[in-house]
């Protein structure tokens, strides 16, 4: 079987009407720029009541009719256009996915209606609430028949689709189980939306295992598609199945037909040092190579059953750092690319609904993946030096390979926490400043939504404390410089696309984590703040104003720096820093240190 990488376009909006439009995002000049880097699927998000009518729930999503129509045939226009280039569409799914808790769907169907999830969400200005769903009851059998019959409806009316890869633990709610902690393997985490098992209400489900009520539906799902189509694909994302049962969740896979595929996060439920401390790592990352051991144990798992393995990466960069389009981290690539050819994964889904813009990164992990046989990681490092940056000659290549490792190198004092990655300020600290005087202690909200940004970001330092989490940034800082002189006598002044891009990202990059350093020492002057205090504040604000002024003619030149794929905006650009400059230079001048 051909080996498959599953990216997707950067330009595609996640959380709006996606597969309307994708025609217009996949255009045959952005599906050609995809192949070029070896990607051979995209996937797009799918929510079977706005796709598919349905005859067991037809009041589900009011006027799902008229809208499923348009939305089927721009899938199957694209479906078609992709195929033209070899490559396949899937469809990402969280299922049964019912609305929100005030539609009339649930006065009319009362009995569908199963554990009420309460998800912390936030407003505008980054102030928490808590929002109440209900989940559909699998327990209920209607429900596992809409599944089956929303998937039969669906490869029945789009042909060629290459599969559906399911999420069926956390994220939104959907069955009763999908929000209950019922091995406490998320307790004492910050950002941390899950229940215990005593709170469970449904009376139903209450008396079912979850392994079951998981397992349940994946096979109505897949029943649904394989009546239609004998060749797609399912794929089974393990995703906080460990909610339910113990890595590598032998039971829910017991329970699953044979060619459903078992899709693993490459590096989470690892550990590795930070500094003395061994630290969890919970999410993706660039920086930990990997493999996890909770990865190892599902791909053992997979291949005692005779089950296909797919991979799941971020490769062109993560939470650690969305802001810029790659993190140069090619090395540690490479060798997360080794270690799935030593283990004969051969698919690999390469990104989520960020970091997936071309570069660098998602060069290297095509031709990794094209490779039938991995060279030495010297020699395959110089190869794709020499193809990605033509006419760089070999002084300039081993240039690149100390910047490569020097970042690397850096990233291993990245403070890498849930509560840091979700909480902290790495995206937008270009843009962020506290202000001198006593704190106000507002929230700093999502770091990966347009909240507002207050001043408190206690929540983002879990375990470390500030002391040891800004002597950390001070070295990821510093490490990073030490690369950014090496690709600056390698790539400066090249005048060809890639050197300038890549040149770009790894500045800014380096900029953020300069940012990042800088804001949670003004946070550290600023908490319990005495006048004396100010020279030393008045300092910072001058090292981060040459900062700013080292970001602000880059931002210019590239309008991929400071977007975030997730919430499709500018976390910083040159308005916004350009301000923080502004303000920084006031203060500046108001003591007679302005420069």
């Amino acid at each position: 079987m051909t080996k498959t990488l599953i990216l997707r376009s950067w330009k595609s909006d996640f959380y709006r009407s996606e597969i309307l439009g994708s025609p217009g995002v996949y255009s045959p000049g952005e599906l050609r720029a995809l192949k070029s880097h070896g990607v051979n699927a995209i996937w797009l998000r799918a929510l079977l009541r706005e796709l598919v009518p349905s005859r067991i729930f037809p009041g589900l999503a009011p006027g799902a009719g008229r809208g499923s129509s348009k939305q089927l045939r721009a899938l199957n226009t694209l479906v078609e256009r992709a195929a033209k280039h070899g490559i396949g569409v899937y469809l990402y799914m969280n299922e049964p996915n019912g609305p929100d808790a005030g539609d009339p769907f649930w006065r009319k169907h009362r009995r569908v209606r199963g554990e009420p999830v309460t998800i912390r969400e936030a407003d505008s200005r980054g102030r928490p609430h808590d929002r109440t769903h209900y989940s559909m009851c699998t327990s209920v059998p209607e429900v596992g028949d809409y599944l089956e019959e929303s998937l039969f409806t669906l490869f029945s009316r789009v042909d060629g689709l290459a599969g559906v890869i399911s999420i069926t633990a956390s994220e939104n709610k959907t069955h009763c189980y999908s929000h209950i902690d019922c091995m406490g393997s998320y307790k004492g985490i910050a950002y941390c939306p899950f229940s215990a098992p005593e709170e469970m209400r449904c009376p139903r489900c209450r008396e079912r295992s979850p392994v079951d009520i998981v397992a349940g539906v994946i096979r109505r799902m897949h029943a649904g598609m394989r009546r239609a189509d004998r060749k797609a694909r399912f794929v089974a994302w393990n995703w906080s199945w460990d909610l339910y049962e113990r890595d590598p969740q032998k039971r829910i896979m017991a329970r699953l037909p044979g060619d459903v595929v078992i899709m693993s996060g490459f590096e989470r439920g690892g550990s590795r040092r930070l500094g003395r401390k061994k630290i969890k790592v919970d999410e993706y990352s660039l920086g930990y190579v990997g493999p996890s051991e909770k990865f190892l144990a599902v791909c053992k798992e997979a291949k005692r059953t005779g089950r296909r393995m797919m991979a799941k990466l971020q490769v062109g960069t993560t939470h650690e750092l969305a802001t810029v389009p790659n993190l140069p981290l090619v090395g540690n690539l490479y060798s997360k690319h080794r270690v799935l050819s030593r283990l004969g994964v051969e698919d690999v889904m390469a990104g989520w609904n960020f970091g997936n813009m071309p570069s660098l990164n998602t060069y290297v992990t095509g031709r990794a993946m094209a490779a039938r046989k991995l060279p030495g990681k010297r020699e395959f490092l110089d190869r794709t030096a020499r193809e990605y940056f033509p006419g760089l000659r070999k002084p300039g290549r081993e240039k690149l390979q100390k910047a490569w490792q020097a970042f690397a190198s850096a990233m291993d004092h990245y403070p890498f926490s849930i509560d840091f990655l979700y909480a902290g300020i790495a995206n937008h600290a270009l843009a962020y400043w506290i202000p001198p005087g006593p704190l106000k202690g507002e929230p700093t909200g999502r770091a990966w939504m347009m909240d507002r940004r207050g001043d408190d970001l206690s929540e983002s330092l879990g375990k470390l404390g500030l002391e040891e989490l800004t002597g950390h940034l001070r070295k990821l800082a510093a490490g990073w410089q030490r690369g950014l002189r090496f690709y600056d006598e390698a790539l400066r002044g090249r005048r060809d696309r890639h050197s300038r891009e890549e040149y770009a990202s790894a500045v800014i990059a380096g900029c953020c984590f300069t940012s990042t350093l800088h804001g949670y020492q003004a946070y550290a002057l600023c908490s319990g703040w005495r006048e004396s205090r100010r020279e030393a504040y008045l300092e910072l604000c001058r090292k981060e104003l040459e900062n700013c002024r080292r970001a602000l003619p880059l931002l210019a030149r590239d309008s991929r720096l400071g977007y975030h794929g997730e919430c499709h905006g500018y976390m910083f650009d040159t308005k916004t820093v350009g301000k923080k400059a502004a303000r920084l230079e006031r203060w500046l001048a108001a003591r007679g240190t302005g420069d």
